[in-house]
Formats: structure tokens, sequence, C-alpha cells
């Protein structure tokens, strides 16, 4: 059993080196964005989730390869429906801390109902 050097570094090969290489890079920069957050835990349940539809499509399980086929169609799409609930809090919540701090005001350019620079010994 002989190496074909010759075919080492073919087109197909160089591709197939790329695609690992992009991958990993995405996986790791994944890693190192989630790193030290609670993040982390959704990770490796998601991770669980498709290491579990691996082996049971490769064992041949169809009932329990359809029921994690489901669970990851329907956890896309409450990921995205929570992602944009989420959002929407989030902006809320910074809009109602701006108006209570004053940044609302520094941001804006106008006073709206304060009282700014008024004394309150009137």
């Amino acid at each position: 059993m002989s190496i074909d050097w010759s075919n080492l570094f073919s087109w197909q090969n160089l591709v197939s080196l790329l695609d690992v290489l992009v991958v990993w890079y995405v996986i790791y920069m994944l890693m190192m964005l989630l790193r030290g957050t609670k993040a982390v835990q959704l990770f490796r349940g998601i991770v669980v989730i498709i290491f579990i539809k691996l082996a049971s499509w490769y064992i041949g399980l169809e009932t329990v390869s359809w029921i994690m086929d489901q669970v990851i169609n329907w956890g896309i799409i409450a990921i995205i429906v929570i992602g944009i609930v989420l959002i929407s809090v989030r902006e809320t919540d910074t809009e109602v801390t701006r108006e209570q701090t004053g940044v609302g005001f520094i941001l804006n350019g106008s006073i709206d109902d304060h009282s700014w620079g008024q004394s309150h010994y009137e």
C-alpha cells in the first residue's frame, strides 16, 4: 500500500482542506464568543441534540431520528422568536432606563417633561 503523492495536491483536496479550515475557524470563533457566558449551556444542549440525531440516524433508529428532526426544526423557529422578543424587550428597557437617568435628554436634545435646571426649593 503506497501513497500516490501526485494526487495529494489536487484541486479537490485543496477545496476539501479549505472547507475544513473554514468550518474549524467558525466553530473556534463561536466558542470564543460564547466562552464565559450562559450561552455555553445552550450551545452544549444543541451539540447534544445534534449528536443524538446523528447517532440515531447512523444506528437506524427512525423514530428517535424523526423526533430529533422535529426538535431541531421547532428549535430553530423558537430561537428566532425568542431572539426577536428579547431584542424588543431590551430596546424598550433601554429606552426606559435612558429616560429615567436623563440619558434620553442628552441623546434627544430636548427637555420633554423633565425639570432640568429648575430649583426644587421654589
